[in-house]
C-alpha cells in the first residue's frame, strides 16, 4: 500500500510517495542485490583462475589455494597492488551495506526524514560503486584471468550505480 509523507525544510515541501511496487521498491530491491553480488564476490576465490599442468590454482581477495596440485604456486597476496584491491573492495562494500540501509529506512521507517535518507543512499551508493571499480580495475589491470567473482563485483558495481539513479529520481521527484 503507497505512503505518502509530507516534509516541510526551509519553506520547502517534500512529497514521497513511497510505493514498494513502484520506484521506491525498485530502488530497495537493487540496493539488496547490488548487496548480494557484492558479498558472495567479495567472499569467495573465484577472482582469477589459472590452469596449471597438474590442476588449478584460484585467487580470491582473501584466500587462494591450488587445486590438484602438491606444488606451490607464489601467489600475489602480499603485493601492494593485491592489499589496494583488498581496500578499495572492502571500503565498497562497507559503503554499499549503507546505501541499503538508507533505502531500507527510507521505505519503511517513516519517523527519519526522507531527504535524509535518500542523500545518504546517494552518497552511499555512489561511493560504494566509485569504491568497487577502483578495486576492479587495479586488480584487472594487474591480474589476468578474470572469472565469476570478479564478475559478480562488476555486476554489483553497475547495480548500485543503478541504485544511485533510482535514488536521484526519487529525490527530483518528491521536490515537484
Amino acid at each position: 500500500m503507497p505512503v505518502q509523507v509530507t516534509q516541510q525544510r526551509n519553506g520547502s515541501s517534500f512529497t514521497h510517495k513511497i510505493d514498494i511496487r513502484g520506484m521506491a521498491g525498485g530502488m530497495l530491491l537493487v540496493s539488496l542485490l547490488a548487496c548480494v553480488f557484492n558479498v558472495i564476490g567479495f567472499a569467495t576465490s573465484g577472482w582469477s583462475v589459472r590452469k596449471l599442468s597438474s590442476g588449478s590454482y584460484h585467487i580470491g581477495l582473501w584466500e587462494q589455494c591450488v587445486c590438484g596440485s602438491n606444488q606451490d604456486y607464489g601467489g600475489s597476496a602480499s603485493k601492494s597492488w593485491f592489499k589496494a584491491t583488498q581496500a578499495m573492495t572492502t571500503i565498497g562494500l562497507i559503503f554499499l551495506i549503507l546505501a541499503l540501509l538508507a533505502s531500507v529506512f527510507y521505505v519503511f521507517v517513516h519517523i527519519f526524514n526522507k531527504n535524509v535518507c535518500l542523500t545518504a543512499g546517494i552518497v552511499s551508493a555512489a561511493l560504494g560503486c566509485l569504491f568497487c571499480l577502483i578495486g576492479l580495475i587495479i586488480f584487472g589491470v594487474k591480474e589476468k584471468n578474470h572469472n565469476w567473482s570478479f564478475a559478480f563485483v562488476c555486476i554489483s558495481a553497475i547495480l548500485s550505480l543503478f541504485g544511485t539513479i533510482l535514488m536521484v529520481i526519487l529525490f527530483r521527484k518528491a521536490r515537484d
